[in-house]
C-alpha cells in the first residue's frame, strides 16, 4: 500500500518464505544474491556470486507459477524504473 519494493535474495531457495514471495506483487519486487553470503540452492556451501541470481529468479517463477523469462523481464523493468536507468 505504501509503494515499497521488496528484494529477495538466495535465502528464498532454502528458507520457508514461499508465502511472502507469493503475496508481494511482481511489479514491487527485486532479486539479489546477497553475495558473498547465503548462496542459493543448488550452490549452498559455496561462496555466493551475482551469477546465481538466476536461481533466485527461478524460485520466484516457481512460486508465482510464471515463466522465468517473464519474471526476469519484469524484475529488470522494476530496476530500470526504480533507478531511472
Amino acid at each position: 500500500d505504501r509503494g515499497f519494493y521488496i528484494s529477495f535474495p538466495g535465502v528464498i531457495t532454502f528458507a520457508n518464505l514461499d508465502e511472502t514471495v507469493k503475496v508481494v506483487p511482481l511489479d514491487k519486487m527485486f532479486s539479489e544474491t546477497d553475495s558473498p553470503y547465503a548462496a542459493p540452492v543448488p550452490h549452498r556451501g559455496k561462496q555466493n556470486n551475482p551469477n546465481y541470481v538466476k536461481d533466485v529468479v527461478s524460485k520466484i517463477a516457481e512460486l508465482k507459477g510464471l515463466e522465468k523469462e517473464e519474471i526476469a523481464n519484469q524484475l529488470t523493468q522494476n530496476a530500470e524504473n526504480f533507478f531511472k536507468i
